[in-house]
């Protein structure tokens, strides 16, 4: 369409040569992912959105494609345009509403996101106003606020701190003077130190344009990009070093279009003299009588101190010449040293000696060169990752890098000097995604076993592997020796393990730990010191706070109760669990049918006596040994009860148990078959039916229930006199 074509136009090679390869398969139901670095991303998508079928419907099921796709591939956040503007207020609000309620239905459907952020970019007034009121709307229907959303990853989430090279020194100012044009002014200061000490807004990197490329190719540093470690929400530039001077203006006339207060320009690959400086002095001079009101500071960084004071010096001495005639500069920080440089001039009578000369003069100054290493584990990093070190190899040692992934090689360009200092930080590197490749694994293998988790307002928030990791390693060292109950993780996260608590930005949350054995999660109450397969006890519960949970549930009295016993039954819980969640499944995809509480589980009673409970609790329930008594009046399955006073018909003891409900069909005389499908299945049978005004529930098969403990309570504690024992069954 338009805008692609738009696109293809002023993005460069890279992009056309994508455009043209992929978009010749457009296809519905098709997303077409071109490459992101002429936009400073990882991937652009494109969907097709055909002329014939402009309906809202049609582009939300591409929106939701897309989330999709961006989740698959591992991306934190995507950004969608929104080009309008729709026709009427009604259709805006419609269109608005539609889309961010398919962003919150994706979201609330996996319980795992890699992508984090979805951003809309509306470039209609009206349409913002219709964005910003649908958001409001839906936020009131969403159970996690985005402010607590940013909490939850702040304080679960590990820092990105990718493959950083270290660098420790702060900037070093050494000359500033401000230009005031018209009521205009602009701070020009000249510092020593590299980018990643900056703090401004924008960064315009000196690289090779295309003309220039015969080197070395740039195409995997981003004319954009946003990253973490090195330059926190900063835009970045890229300017060729040969037509630095030329091109400064129309490049400052851009950033301050794009509402940019402040700008560093990294001069290391740029060879300048006095004249230059001169030259960029003017640039700026001009650009101080032309600009917008956004950008106002420009700062000059230079790697060498050396060479920071010689342009410091050229500076102040061409302003100071200007200063003469024009009266628009202001000296705010003098030059602390002049450095000239030095200009030598060489007068020969004989020309074999002067080329003599030349030719020893060149052997003593450095010159640039391009040389090819392997990349080894280089090549197996992403590229986002790939960008951040190239931008610091380029910023710390003057030195442009490409990756050639198929090659296994890495390019540099640089002095000779310089790409030696290069080579023995890529090593380092190589050394820690060594050592990050082997540290997932084992966080893998652990998170398969320990979920730590934090509460965070009234949520149960899981951290990610990371941290996760080092959480259980603390907490290992912390069960051999008390006194490393406080350690630090992640940089600025204190951990509390007699305590059991997280502080982050001086806020305090409650932490836990799931146990998971075979895929499942074993209960956390449960006790043991080894659980093998066949684990089996009986545990009399000792928790206070466990008993309140059970006699408010039985809805008794403490002292009405002879004993709780917890069954701990592994190999019974984990069949459960693996039923329970083919349930949940089957139960989202009936919800219509669902009971009016929406719940596909409960805990339900079982009267019986002393030895069918322990026989329950070893053999779990089974529909053998029902239907020789009054238990099989509704059916064929084993009777559970919501109400302890109905079970006590059956027996003074009393299992409470966990049942899958799912969807229930109502017991009818005239037609007792539970095997009937649930509508609209493919021959799905009903999870359990539900009789006598839904104070019996029935489970139709074997394992669809747990039983939990075992409830001994004192004669009439249930408010019945008598109970039936032929009742009781299994």
């Amino acid at each position: 369409g338009e805008i692609a074509t738009i696109l293809k136009a002023n993005t460069g090679w890279t992009y056309k040569l994508a455009y043209t390869l992929q978009f010749g398969k457009v296809v519905d139901d098709i997303i077409i992912t071109t490459i992101g670095n002429p936009f400073g991303c990882r991937s652009v998508y494109h969907i097709p959105y055909f002329s014939t079928d402009k309906t809202i419907g049609s582009l939300t099921k591409a929106i939701e494609r897309c989330l999709a796709k961006a989740n698959e591939d591992k991306l934190k956040s995507i950004c969608i345009p929104i080009t309008g503007p729709l026709e009427t207020q009604e259709s805006r609000e419609d269109f608005a509403s539609k889309m961010i309620h398919e962003v919150t239905n994706y979201a609330k459907k996996l319980q795992e996101l890699s992508l984090r952020t979805v951003e809309f970019v509306i470039t209609s007034q009206p349409d913002c106003v219709a964005f910003e009121k649908a958001l409001i709307s839906e936020s009131l229907l969403v159970d996690v606020p985005y402010e607590h959303t940013l909490v939850i990853d702040k304080v679960t989430q590990s820092r990105n701190r990718g493959y950083a090279l270290r660098d420790t020194r702060n900037e070093e100012l050494f000359y500033s003077a401000n230009c005031k044009v018209n009521n205009q002014f602009t701070k020009v200061s000249v510092y020593s130190g590299t980018i990643t000490c900056t703090k401004a807004d924008a960064i315009i990197m000196t690289a090779l344009c295309r003309d220039h490329q015969e080197q070395v190719a740039l195409k995997d540093v981003a004319s954009y990009n946003k990253t973490e470690n090195i330059l926190l929400n900063c835009t970045i530039y890229m300017e060729c070093s040969f037509c630095f001077v030329n091109t400064l203006y129309q490049l400052l006339i851009s950033i301050d279009k794009d509402e940019k207060k402040s700008v560093a320009i990294t001069l290391l690959n740029t060879e300048m003299d006095f004249g230059d400086i001169g030259k960029l002095v003017d640039v700026i001079q001009k650009f101080t009588k032309d600009k917008g009101k956004n950008l106002n500071q420009i700062d000059l960084i230079i790697d060498d101190q050396k060479r920071a004071a010689e342009i410091a010096t050229w500076m102040q001495k061409y302003i100071n010449d200007l200063q003469k005639s024009i009266h628009c500069w202001e000296i705010i920080e003098l030059c602390k040293q002049e450095k000239w440089g030095i200009k030598a001039f060489y007068v020969y009578q004989d020309t074999n000696l002067f080329k003599n000369m030349q030719s020893s003069l060149k052997k003593h100054i450095p010159t640039r060169k391009l040389e090819s290493k392997d990349a080894g584990d280089l090549s197996t990093i992403d590229q986002y990752c790939w960008q951040q070190i190239a931008l610091q190899l380029c910023c710390q040692y003057n030195v442009i890098a490409y990756l050639q992934r198929k090659e296994k090689k890495v390019q540099l360009y640089g002095f000779e000097e310089d790409i030696e200092k290069s080579l023995s930080a890529i090593k380092n590197i190589i050394v820690e995604i060594n050592m990050e490749k082997k540290n997932q694994e084992i966080s893998k293998l652990i998170a398969q076993n320990h979920r730590w988790y934090a509460k965070i307002f009234n949520f149960e928030k899981l951290f990610d592997n990371k941290l996760n990791h080092e959480l259980e390693d603390g907490f290992q060292k912390y069960t051999q020796d008390k006194t490393k109950k406080i350690i630090q993780i992640d940089v600025a996260k204190e951990v509390n393990y007699d305590k059991w608590t997280i502080t982050v930005d001086n806020n305090r949350y409650d932490i836990g730990k799931r146990c998971i054995k075979d895929g499942c999660e074993i209960p956390k109450n449960w006790e043991y010191e080894i659980l093998n397969d066949d684990h089996y006890e009986l545990i009399t519960v000792q928790s206070m706070e466990e008993k309140c949970q059970i006699t408010q549930l039985a809805r008794l009295k403490l002292d009405r109760i002879v004993s709780i016993k917890r069954i701990q039954n592994w190999r019974l819980y984990r069949r459960y669990e693996l039923l329970r969640r083919q349930v949940q499944e089957s139960f989202k995809k009936y919800t219509s049918l669902a009971p009016n509480d929406n719940k596909f589980e409960r805990q339900l009673f079982h009267g019986t006596n002393n030895k069918n409970a322990e026989s329950i609790s070893r053999h779990g329930f089974s529909k053998d040994y029902a239907g020789t008594n009054l238990s099989n009046k509704y059916g064929s399955g084993t009777y559970f009860a919501a109400d302890i006073q109905y079970s006590s018909h059956y027996g003074p003891v009393f299992i409470i148990s966990r049942v899958l409900t799912g969807i229930q069909k109502e017991y009818n005389k005239k037609d007792p078959n539970y095997l009937s499908p649930i509508p609209g299945s493919q021959n799905e049978r009903y999870h359990s039916g539900i009789a006598n005004d839904g104070k019996v529930f029935i489970a139709f098969a074997d394992g669809t229930a747990y039983p939990e403990y075992i409830l001994s309570v004192k004669r009439n504690a249930c408010g019945m006199n008598r109970y039936n024992n032929k009742y009781s069954t299994r």
